[in-house]
């Protein structure tokens, strides 16, 4: 496959690819707006010289996920490799969401991603997989999600935001059948901007 007729339809540059190097966009906030940026990438980031650390956050309708370069002296570590096994181009941009992306976080294995945007859509697609396969695409408030959080065992997601006229500005959901499995007490003009599981149980 070319560079000119590149295949959009799973959402990133195919694993064919003759990209060698990206030049990826970096986070810009918005007045009044938080500013999302994970970096938790469980065994993708564990620093073992292939695999470099990573940082991801939304830019526009992109879930992009950048490596961090480490300083460091020794002996010289081997390239780097991309979540499918693939040379790395120095980062990945996710391209699944139609709405600006306002949030995004690995699960706790840092093997899948929950992405939610302006819409309030939560998608949750895989990162280690060449295609990046979406597990769960739901529409899960009615305004844009501000925060997500993944419990400790990665089953559940918790996200909030803009509840606008629904009664909901937060929602806790399995995380791969979108099933509610929590009732979160609603703020006072149906806006969250914060979410977070308890690291152990009960949660």
């Amino acid at each position: 496959m070319g560079v000119d007729n590149v295949d959009a339809s799973n959402s990133c540059v195919p694993p064919s690819h003759p990209l060698a190097r990206q030049a990826l966009p970096l986070p810009t906030p918005t007045r009044g707006e938080p500013l999302r940026l994970d970096g938790d990438g469980g065994r993708l980031s564990e620093g073992d010289g292939a695999r470099a650390p990573l940082v991801m956050y939304g830019w526009n309708k992109l879930v992009v996920v950048r490596e961090v370069a480490v300083a460091g002296g020794g002996s010289p570590s081997p390239p780097p490799v991309g979540p499918s096994g693939a040379p790395s181009t120095g980062g990945f941009v996710y391209r699944g969401h139609s709405a600006p992306v306002t949030a995004c976080a690995f699960n706790p294995a840092g093997t899948y991603v929950a992405s939610g945007d302006a819409r309030g859509r939560l998608r949750v697609w895989a990162y280690d997989h060449e295609e990046h396969l979406p597990r769960l695409d739901v529409q899960l408030l009615a305004g844009p999600i501000r925060d997500i959080s993944w419990d400790a065992e990665g089953r559940r997601i918790a996200a909030t935001g803009d509840g606008m006229q629904s009664p909901e500005c937060s929602k806790a959901v399995q995380w791969d059948t979108g099933v509610k499995c929590g009732d979160l007490a609603a703020h006072s003009r149906k806006k969250g901007s914060s979410v977070a599981f308890r690291p152990g149980r009960p949660m």
